[in-house]
């Protein structure tokens, strides 16, 4: 391989990835290709050389140039070039604090990656100012501007590896955090590179408990708690799973939107403290913590023990169809944040309200449509309730954070 590679160079590795996937197709054209595989945050933005491809007389990024060749060559031939837009990530972090972040790099915008270095190359000359990766974002973003939307390409991490100098629970941490922000995202697969004895357990808590289809939950403290939520097809039973990567106990409120349960008791499993060693055996055997929680009006509260991963399992439940937040749930992003939240709905946007823990009304939005914008930006920080109302008078409630 080439030390420093040219336009020539590059227009010669797409047009054997042109060729691969064509030869694919005609073997099945129902295999997904997964591409391209670049191996860390440096490739994703420089290649594999130290020099950027030009074309028609702009300097592209690899990631864009990659997704904006694929897309002509599809036109132009009536082949699909991808399905899983695939990306390998080996975090340059050393602290554990740092690599209990990692999982934010892929879609959170307002994450400053201390690695943050190819990056900064992201629109041809050196930007310093370039520090938040979200570089599944970014490959959207960029996906939908060549290939338009509906394009039906998804995204997945194909090796993912963080230092061996990290603690068991660290690892497990890390495991379960980038596999619950992959399913909030509908992330095709995530696959580690190296594995570590703490993350069968992890496997398994999320493989036995976790449910067919992701909802929606908020955590109250987004940064250092979250809280990853799916339900069954019945819509009957749903379970969140709460990962907490904070050095101290974590108070946390969060809201069930999709399902209504009844008031009571609920089963928990905990892992904590997990030992250098393996301790999943077996279903029956395991090191998770059994232990039970109360649902009150759809809420709960709870306190996550330090570096821990929670797991609460709501059954018997009964979708309303009168309930108003059990369908049509609004989507509200970035939740927590300091700014701007943006909020897309199914529907037609009325008006907005935004309430504090006191029931105070402190913003009121009109709006004629499916997506608004709350700024946050004067708010103090805690957590707030808004009503976003549709046309016919219903509302539908969340819980938003403010930092």
């Amino acid at each position: 391989m080439p030390e420093t590679y040219t336009d020539d160079t590059y227009e010669e590795i797409m047009q054997k990835y042109f060729a691969v996937a064509k030869a694919i197709r005609k073997i099945n054209p129902n295999v997904k290709l997964c591409g391209p595989a670049a191996a860390s945050e440096w490739t994703w933005f420089c290649g594999c050389g130290n020099t950027q491809p030009t074309y028609n007389g702009k300097t592209y990024c690899w990631l864009e140039y990659f997704i904006m060749r694929c897309a002509q060559e599809e036109k132009e031939t009536g082949v699909r070039m991808i399905d899983v837009f695939d990306l390998h990530n080996y975090p340059e972090v050393s602290s554990e604090s740092q690599m209990l972040q990692t999982h934010r790099m892929y879609y959170d915008k307002n994450y400053n990656y201390p690695g943050a270095n190819g990056v900064k190359k992201v629109n041809g000359g050196w930007d310093n100012s370039q520090l938040q990766e979200y570089i599944f974002e970014r490959c959207k973003d960029w996906i939908i501007q060549y290939f338009g939307n509906d394009n039906g390409i998804t995204f997945g991490v194909g090796e993912y590896n963080i230092k061996n100098t990290a603690t068991p629970m660290t690892h497990a941490l890390s495991y379960a955090s980038c596999i619950g922000e992959g399913s909030r995202h509908e992330m095709e697969y995530f696959t580690p590179w190296t594995w570590y004895d703490s993350m069968w357990e992890v496997v398994h808590l999320f493989s036995t408990n976790a449910k067919e289809i992701n909802v929606g939950a908020i955590s109250s403290k987004e940064n250092y708690v979250s809280a990853y939520s799916s339900k069954n097809t019945k819509g009957d039973s749903v379970t969140v799973i709460f990962v907490n990567r904070n050095n101290v106990e974590q108070s946390v409120l969060t809201q069930i939107i999709h399902t209504k349960f009844q008031d009571g008791i609920y089963k928990t499993l905990t892992l904590q403290n997990l030992p250098d060693s393996r301790t999943f055996k077996s279903h029956n055997d395991n090191a998770a913590e059994e232990s039970s929680i109360e649902l009150t009006g759809n809420t709960l509260g709870m306190v996550l023990p330090a570096y821990s991963i929670t797991a609460v399992i709501l059954g018997n439940g009964e979708t309303s169809i009168d309930d108003p937040s059990a369908s049509n749930t609004p989507i509200l992003y970035p939740n927590p944040s300091s700014d701007i939240i943006n909020v897309s709905c199914d529907f037609s946007i009325k008006k907005i309200e935004l309430y504090n823990s006191v029931g105070i009304c402190c913003q009121r939005i009109m709006c004629n449509e499916r997506y608004a914008k709350i700024d946050v930006s004067k708010l103090n920080h805690g957590i707030y309730i808004s009503k976003i109302y549709s046309k016919d008078g219903n509302y539908r409630t969340s819980l938003i954070s403010v930092q």
